[in-house]
């Protein structure tokens, strides 16, 4: 098979932005050259923590690797520090060549499974530019030279939570989702001297995780940013919106991939996978945990682990009780329930997982247009199978999207039709965006385990093996090595 459609979206990207370096010795941002893909022809397939080509200790961090030549870039967020890392480590050996310390005047709120150092970094070569939600942009040339700093407003995320976004940079300039509730934008930043050039500003549809891309419209070059609710796409030169499209869902983790002229963009519900959510039994299964057999369910006596919502993660970092999301509902330890009250409340839940809240969708949207093409450039729209975190990888034709639990779907790119969905055989959380090379995808689970998979119309298994430590942070590829973040170490294997 030949490999010129895993490609081609990393080719035109590199061209876009004016890479002088070798395209096999770049990932200069989250993703890579913004598909996931590498440019190299192979990479390993079997990990072990007893065969790394080097491997480094780091501080926490969610943060992907960023590689440029023969230096990479990360950042980190030390445990029981005032302070935020960015770190220079050196390709070949391993070492950490320098490290440099910034002190926010407050830090962002995180949720428990984010890290105040998930943002990657961005670079063009010669300056490294890092985002932290708690400080700013940061830019430093490879020598650890500070630049300049822009210090933006503590990040505000959608209910509360940390940010997510990451940096990239085109032609010169930063363009980052500066997330501030009703006051968010998206901002294009000098890349000389980080003063604002222009900023679009986001007053309704403000609440993302994921990182604006960048793609080619004839001689025009646009960025896009998806958000709770709406795809838009700016020009990139004075921040002007081109076209938009509605639909998305409410909580928008994935970061959109372009390939040939198509965006596909994933987005979930308020609790991630529709799936996870479970409903309440009937009011005569709860009767069983009644346990003074009056007739009426005590919230205490509903048990403390019995979950509404399972993310499926290892640990089971995200998911929520039946008591917590009664919680959200105004209930307390002081109150009960009538079969009529819980009924009532079933009904009330069971609304809840159906409503567009919950609305978890793959969409398939033709480039190009004026105005709003929600109805004329959808090509398709479908919700199965459809992640939280990690966002779409389309190679040879064909979006994969790996669910917590190793659920894995595979799609037609063109005409969104099922190919298949089946699990890889690596259970755990997956908050890591697949990678891919040559023929061969990868998957990294929060439990350490990495399955790669060959791209073909059928579910094939080329290995899987694992590190032993937590992975959150999406593997980098270049020059036929693989680079994994864990969250103790930065790995490299070749």
């Amino acid at each position: 098979m030949r490999t010129l459609p895993f490609l081609v979206c990393c080719v035109l990207a590199l061209r876009v932005q004016g890479a002088a370096t070798n395209q096999r010795e770049a990932w200069p941002q989250f993703r890579g050259s913004q598909c996931g893909v590498a440019q190299s022809e192979n990479a390993p397939t079997e990990f072990s923590s007893e065969k790394p080509l080097w491997r480094t200790e780091l501080p926490p961090g969610h943060s992907s690797p960023c590689v440029w030549g023969s230096s990479i870039f990360l950042t980190a967020a030390p445990k029981d520090s005032s302070e935020l890392e960015t770190l220079c480590v050196d390709r070949t050996s391993g070492a950490i060549r320098w490290r440099r310390a910034v002190k926010p005047a407050k830090f962002e709120r995180t949720h428990t499974v984010n890290n105040l150092a998930t943002p990657t970094m961005a670079t063009d070569g010669k300056v490294a530019v890092a985002y932290f939600g708690s400080l700013g942009l940061i830019a430093y040339d490879y020598d650890g030279k500070e630049l300049w700093r822009t210090v933006l407003p503590t990040a505000q995320v959608q209910r509360g939570y940390d940010t997510g976004t990451s940096p990239i940079i085109l032609n010169g300039r930063v363009f980052l989702a500066v997330q501030l509730a009703g006051e968010s934008y998206l901002g294009a930043f000098n890349l000389s001297d980080g003063k604002e050039i222009w900023r679009a500003a986001r007053p309704l549809y403000n609440e993302t995780w994921a990182t604006p891309i960048h793609w080619q419209e004839g001689d025009s070059v646009c960025v896009g940013l998806v958000n709770s609710g709406r795809f838009v796409a700016y020009d990139w030169e004075d921040g002007k919106e081109l076209w938009w499209v509605d639909g998305i869902g409410n909580q928008v983790c994935a970061t959109p991939v372009e390939n040939n002229g198509v965006i596909h963009i994933a987005s979930a519900g308020v609790f991630g996978e529709r799936a996870a959510i479970t409903v309440p039994a009937a009011f005569e299964k709860m009767a069983e945990y009644d346990t003074n057999k009056d007739g009426v369910l005590q919230f205490t006596e509903i048990p403390s682990t019995l979950l509404f919502v399972r993310r499926g993660t290892s640990d089971g970092a995200g998911d929520m009780t039946l008591r917590g999301m009664l919680g959200m509902m105004g209930k307390n330890k002081d109150s009960s329930f009538t079969a009529d009250d819980w009924d009532a409340m079933r009904k009330q839940l069971t609304e809840f997982e159906q409503s567009t809240l919950n609305q978890t969708s793959i969409i398939a949207v033709r480039t190009g247009g004026k105005g709003d093409v929600t109805k004329s450039h959808i090509l398709w729209n479908e919700s199965r199978g459809v992640p939280e975190v990690p966002s779409p990888l389309v190679a040879n034709g064909r979006v994969y999207l790996i669910k917590n639990g190793g659920v894995l779907s595979c799609r037609d790119a063109k005409t969104g039709k099922s190919i298949f969905e089946e699990r890889v055989g690596a259970t755990g959380g997956y908050y890591a965006s697949p990678v891919g090379v040559g023929q061969n995808i990868y998957f990294a689970a929060d439990t350490g385990a990495i399955t790669v998979v060959r791209a073909s119309d059928k579910l094939e298994v080329v290995a899987r093996s694992s590190i032993g430590e937590r992975i959150q942070a999406s593997p980098a590829i270049v020059d036929s090595t693989i680079y994994i973040r864990s969250d103790k170490h930065l790995w490299a294997f070749k």
